[in-house]
């Protein structure tokens, strides 16, 4: 469910994320993450800094790879500046030996409003819908 002026700019935010990252375009998926914003990817430890984002980013933003997502749910705090959303990923990527690897899974985004009055993504988190082992 989206609703709202400010949740339906927030979404488009968040489409143009997903565009970029489809594009291929590392320094444009970085643009929508605030400076202290934390990625938390599956399998992986907590990735507090930029340098660790885009690190944790750089596979999936590869020529090889495939990668898209769509919001299903956007919320926005009453005091308009925190937002969260929800939705599917699809992805697809190679993995270190050349084998083809499809996954679909969910994400959870927290997006908050900045002092210059941008929205940018704080916390981002996704994990796989595949079975384990």
């Amino acid at each position: 469910m989206i609703e709202g002026g400010l949740a339906k700019k927030i979404l488009a935010l968040d489409v143009q994320w997903s565009a970029r990252a489809a594009k291929h375009d590392l320094d444009g998926v970085m643009s929508f993450y605030s400076k202290d914003a934390v990625l938390l990817a599956p399998n992986e430890p907590i990735a507090t800094t930029g340098k660790a984002i885009r690190a944790a980013w750089a596979p999936l933003c590869a020529k090889s790879t495939t990668i898209g997502w769509k919001a299903t749910k956007i919320e926005v705090a009453k005091a308009g500046d925190i937002a969260y959303m929800y939705g599917m990923y699809k992805l697809s990527l190679k993995d270190a030996g050349g084998k083809a690897i499809k996954d679909s899974g969910k994400f959870l985004e927290v997006w908050k409003k900045q002092r210059d009055g941008k929205w940018k993504c704080t916390a981002d988190m996704f994990n796989s819908d595949l079975p384990t082992g």
